[in-house]
């Protein structure tokens, strides 16, 4: 930023992730949306289908697809703001100074895009700008990216939330209401965890008092989840997943208990770089 400036400050910064293949008219849309709003511009940052047969990889990027396409094509149409999701997001110049880019976060894209919520620079969503990326060999991230990702969405969330509702009581908005909600859902598979465990205490609270509404609510918002995860496929998923293969994403989900437990016990501090295949992306030309 600091060259940049010094240079010429161009109109548009759009940051994209070495290994990303960008698709036909990717970097014209983000810079074309960042210009005729003034606003940072977030494409749809899509994980490369993994190779058949692997359900755990397929498992990942199904989740990865609903956080980073459906959820903000969800707020897109409604015409709300949304997360900024790490690579293809184009900030206008004043934007990109407003805020630290070289913050060394966990999750420094999702703080990025809040700390712009914050001054009002609220990001939208372009879906028709995609991009995809190897996240690693065989379409199944290491231990250590799931650890960044999810510790880091997960410190983040605790750490602006506060914040984001001291504004709200300043200067009320849609849009900060939007993202202020949006930071409250926790990564998909914590979600099926907590609304599992609250189902399983609910159940043991009426054997042991006969009051049967804890479960209930508990069970109108496991069905809730579950309906909204095969929309969700129906959607978007068909391509990534069979749908019998996601009777395997409640074994994925209890899979990552150690990685939660390590957040409480001693969760990531420092920002580490994943384990990428190697391959040349498919730029467009200038």
């Amino acid at each position: 930023m600091t060259f940049l400036a010094q240079t010429g400050a161009p109109e548009v910064v759009i940051f994209l992730d070495a290994d990303c293949q960008l698709k036909d008219g990717c970097i014209h849309r983000l810079a074309l949306g960042s210009i005729q709003s003034g606003r940072p511009v977030q494409g749809a940052y899509l994980m490369a289908q993994p190779d058949a047969g692997k359900k755990k990889a397929a498992l990942v990027c199904f989740a990865w697809t609903v956080k980073d396409l459906v959820r903000p094509l969800g707020w897109h149409q409604l015409g709300l703001p949304c997360q900024i999701a790490g690579s293809g997001i184009a900030f206008p110049w004043k934007a990109a100074c407003a805020v630290d880019l070289a913050n060394g976060n966990l999750a420094e894209d999702l703080k990025h895009g809040l700390d712009l919520a914050l001054i009002g620079r609220f990001p939208l969503f372009c879906p028709d700008a995609e991009l995809i990326s190897d996240v690693a060999p065989g379409g199944q991230p290491s231990a250590s990216q799931r650890a960044r990702w999810e510790h880091g969405t997960i410190a983040v969330a605790l750490e602006y939330l506060p914040r984001l509702l001291g504004r709200m009581m300043k200067a009320p908005s849609l849009s900060l209401l939007a993202m202020t909600l949006d930071i409250c859902v926790p990564p998909l598979a914590l979600l099926a965890l907590l609304l599992g465990t609250s189902l399983a205490l609910g159940a043991g609270f009426a054997l042991l008092s006969g009051i049967v509404l804890p479960m209930g609510l508990s069970a109108a918002l496991c069905t809730l989840f579950f309906a909204t995860i095969c929309l969700a496929w129906l959607g978007h998923g068909r391509d990534i997943i069979p749908l019998s293969w996601l009777v395997f994403a409640p074994f994925y989900a209890l899979a990552k208990i150690p990685l939660y437990g390590r957040f409480l016990l001693g969760r990531r501090s420092g920002w580490v770089r994943g384990d990428r295949q190697a391959a040349i992306p498919q730029t467009e030309k200038p």
